[in-house]
């Protein structure tokens, strides 16, 4: 028997034991003709009704090679079942039937999952003559794939015998114990201290993220088969991430020769920029072997910027791949936190960019780290321009001139001395290193930057247009454009908002007093390239 003659044969089988699928299910025909005034047509294998009325279109394929156009042809038949016959979602759905699923399961787990119409799949068993169904079992859609992606749970292992192997093997057995299979490592040198690798851990599954889940109090246990009976206090750990928390704690607490500092997105950024520190190499396990897929740049730029830290983030998007721009919506979000002005404005410039053109490419580069002292500390005055807060966001679309968002800090004329704003915002300087570790000075800093003068704008260029306009809120919350109220040989200015440089001219002294007094105070060096942190909690 030919292979179309055989799979009609359990076709009309089937049609007269549609109870084996479902019960109530009954044949109205086989071999349905649906005709197509926009291309071909096509033959629906069973079309049968369900005991509510429904339709129910059914694709039986019996060959493992036959199965694996079933989806494309169960697309085309369905549209065209509610095109010609003009049914509607409501009382239509789909069943695929087939004997061999090992070609036909991950499609079909995606189509279920992907699809509008109700789709289901059934296995089905025949008798010993090849033709007579016996039995039909309910196929589950794979479960969706897990997204693998590095996290912003880090850390830096140093040695002192400069045998990084020891490294590597120690932060594999130990985070494998606690369930992490995806990391990568960079081996960081630099002339004067030990060194290491920097090591980041990737997502864990939701299986050993659901064995590692905390108790109320933000307290729980791990017990994989090779975990001890531990609790780790997980109410510091980044929202999301208390399973990789848990591990990295694990890790710490196992014994070890090594020197570990734990790390942060932003503290990576800082050290991959500092030209005293080389990272020589990246180590890999999980799926981060794939070098073709995680070239080196690209997981080091991930790591530091790509959508984990709160302070720096680098990333495009297009508005017409709506899950890519969602993400960088809500990468956004996470950059801009603490830093209401800039976030409101930016978030409502991206929803005019959606409402306006499908077509638009945005990217975005935003420096916020919410925390001025720490410019002052770590850069005043060589390297000042590298900490001061900053975004940039660049739409692009075709056949139109391209808009540009500037995110910046300006000054209003006004505010109080340098040293005296930050006495009374933070008192002095050990507060605020204890408002830095615990990840809150960005409260503070508010009020610091107000004493001052200083204030979050956000300035808009439209490509072919001379003069930026100030892009801010009116009393209804609609964003408003503001054309400049000068432009002179200092520059562009609008009322209230004078550039950041002419302020820092008018506060040199202020600022070099500050900056002696924080790096005295908190035993800071002059600006050489100095590891700093300041995530937000």
């Amino acid at each position: 028997m030919s292979g179309k003659v055989h799979e009609n044969a359990v076709r009309d089988a089937l049609a007269s034991r549609l109870a084996l699928i479902e019960p109530g299910l009954r044949c109205v025909a086989t071999e349905y003709r649906l005709p197509s005034r926009v291309g071909a047509g096509g033959r629906i294998d069973i079309l049968a009704r369900d005991s509510t009325g429904s339709f129910v279109i059914i694709e039986l394929k019996r060959t493992e090679a036959a199965a694996e156009v079933a989806l494309h042809e169960l697309h085309k038949y369905v549209e065209l079942f509610r095109r010609e016959k003009g049914i509607g979602p409501a009382d239509v759905r789909v069943v695929l039937a087939a004997v061999e699923w090992r070609g036909l399961h991950a499609a079909f787990s995606q189509a279920a999952r992907e699809w509008s119409m109700d789709l289901r799949g059934y296995r089905l068993t025949l008798k010993d003559d090849g033709v007579t169904p016996i039995a039909a079992d309910r196929v589950q859609p794979l479960a969706e794939a897990t997204v693998r992606e590095l996290t912003p749970i880090q850390l830096l292992v140093q040695t002192r015998t400069g045998n990084l192997d020891a490294i590597w093997r120690w932060a594999l057995r130990e985070l494998q114990a606690a369930g992490v299979r995806h990391m990568v490592g960079f081996e960081v040198a630099h002339p004067t201290y030990d060194p290491g690798i920097y090591l980041v851990l990737g997502r864990m599954s939701p299986l050993v993220s659901d064995m590692a889940s905390g108790n109320e109090d933000g307290c729980g246990t791990v017990d994989n088969g090779e975990w001890e009976e531990e609790v780790f206090d997980v109410s510091d750990a980044p929202p999301g991430y208390e399973a990789e928390h848990r591990a990295q704690g694990w890790l710490c607490r196992s014994f070890n020769s090594f020197q570990i500092e734990l790390g942060h997105p932003h503290v990576l950024a800082q050290l991959a920029a500092d030209p005293d520190w080389t990272i020589r190499a990246v180590r890999r396990t999980g799926v981060y072997t794939d070098e073709v897929l995680y070239p080196d740049d690209e997981v080091l730029f991930d790591a530091q910027c790509g959508g984990l830290s709160d302070v720096k983030y680098s990333g495009s998007a297009r508005v017409d791949h709506p899950a890519r721009w969602q993400r960088l919506l809500d990468r956004l979000n996470r950059a801009l936190a603490g830093n209401a002005d800039w976030a409101r404005i930016v978030h409502a410039w991206c929803r005019e960019l959606t409402a306006a053109e499908d077509s638009v490419e945005l990217t975005c580069h935003i420096y916020n780290p919410c925390d001025l002292p720490a410019a002052v500390a770590f850069g005043w005055p060589s390297r000042w321009l590298e900490f001061v807060p900053m975004g940039l966001c660049v739409a692009r679309a075709a056949g139109k001139p391209a808009r540009t968002l500037q995110c910046v800090l300006a000054w209003n004329g006004l505010g109080i001395d340098v040293p005296s704003a930050f006495e009374c915002a933070y008192q002095d300087p050990m507060k605020w290193i204890i408002a830095r570790n615990g990840g809150v000075a960005w409260e503070t800093d508010l009020e610091f930057l107000r004493l001052l003068g200083l204030r979050y704008v956000v300035l808009e260029t439209i490509e072919g247009e001379r003069l930026p306009r100030q892009v801010d809120w009116d009393d209804d919350d609609w964003l408003v454009r503001r054309e400049p109220d000068r432009v002179d040989g200092a520059g562009v200015a609008w009322s209230g908002v004078l550039p950041l440089a002419k302020w820092v001219h008018d506060n040199r002294r202020g600022l070099d007093l500050l900056a002696t007094w924080l790096r005295s105070e908190a035993g800071i060096s002059m600006p050489t390239g100095t590891l700093e942190r300041a995530p937000r909690g």
